[in-house]
Parts: C-alpha cells; sequence; structure tokens
C-alpha cells in the first residue's frame, strides 16, 4: 500500500457562478474525484509545463553570457593588435 504526503495547506479561490458550473463540468468530464484533486492536478500541470521554459531560459541566458565573453575576449585582443600595429601599446 502506497503511503500518501499529508497535505498541509488550504488555498481558497472565488469563482463566478458560470465559472464554477463550467469547473465542475470539467471535472466530471475527467472523472476527477474531487474538484479539490482536479485544482490541484490543473495547477501542478501548469507548474510542470513551465519548468521546462524556466530551465530553457536560463540555458539560454548562460549560453548567451558566455557568447559575449568570447566577443568581448575578440574585441579587447583586436584592439590591442590595432593598437601595437599603430605603435599605441602602454609601456
Amino acid at each position: 500500500m502506497a503511503v500518501r504526503r499529508q497535505k498541509v495547506h488550504v488555498v481558497s479561490v472565488r469563482f463566478t457562478q458560470a465559472e464554477y458550473d463550467a469547473i465542475t463540468k470539467a471535472c466530471e468530464a475527467e472523472e476527477a474525484r474531487s474538484l479539490s484533486e482536479f485544482a490541484r492536478t490543473a495547477m501542478k500541470e501548469r507548474l510542470a509545463a513551465r519548468e521546462p521554459e524556466g530551465s530553457q531560459l536560463e540555458d539560454d541566458e548562460n549560453a548567451l553570457t558566455q557568447r559575449l565573453e568570447r566577443v568581448y575576449q575578440e574585441l579587447r585582443s583586436t584592439t590591442e593588435s590595432v593598437a601595437a600595429m599603430l605603435g599605441l601599446t602602454k609601456q
């Protein structure tokens, strides 16, 4: 038998009558055991859908930072080479 984790937080949400009717119909269509289970599952799915996006954004940011660092180093090297050709190097 699986051990269930105890749920410790309650979230209260207010809906218009039309919203509530639509949610209860969707809950029945999904054959959820309760409205609470339906809402919890929907929220968890929404969170799971966001995770890769957040990870991808972080990966993109890291890749951009690395590329900018390479561009900066290349620009610095080029500037030093041009300065040396023009005899403008620091001594």
